[in-house]
């Protein structure tokens, strides 16, 4: 399904956020970062996780040595049935496993969101996340502009 055939309501809705920023560009994040990361998350919940990379951003190692997540990890969040999965990296993976974590997401209706920037400023435990693509006909990916609201 292409982008412009979703809702909007697909892009948008209430999140929580993993700050996990201890994790170093050598280590991918497994299903026990998720899980020490003390994160509540409901099914429909929009998981955005946090590991600081961004500042990198406008450096080669922003591209090339960012953490990204394990395949166990993608089946976690499925298993938690979460609607949209957001990183603060370029990508979920860098590695060999870069196709599967995405299908194993988007095959279960999961949403990815990548390159976000300053999640850090987010401070609430529940916050409203909206995350509108561009309308592209076919689109199969797009620009954003990511706004979290917290209350």
């Amino acid at each position: 399904v292409s982008l412009d055939a979703l809702c909007p309501d697909n892009f948008m809705g209430w999140a929580v956020k993993a700050d996990l920023s201890v994790c170093e560009n050598s280590r991918a994040i497994g299903v026990a970062d998720l899980i020490n990361s003390n994160l509540e998350i409901n099914e429909g919940d929009i998981c955005l996780i946090e590991t600081g990379w961004d500042k990198y951003y406008g450096q080669a190692a922003y591209f090339s040595e960012y953490p990204g997540i394990t395949v166990d990890a993608a089946v976690y969040l499925v298993s938690k049935r979460i609607k949209m999965l957001g990183i603060d990296m370029p990508n979920l993976n860098r590695g060999d496993e870069y196709i599967e974590i995405h299908q194993i997401l988007l095959r279960n209706g999961i949403l990815i969101v990548e390159g976000l920037a300053d999640l850090k400023q987010v401070t609430a435990e529940r916050f409203y996340f909206i995350s509108l693509p561009l309308k592209i006909q076919g689109g199969e990916a797009s620009p954003v502009r990511a706004v979290a609201i917290e209350y």
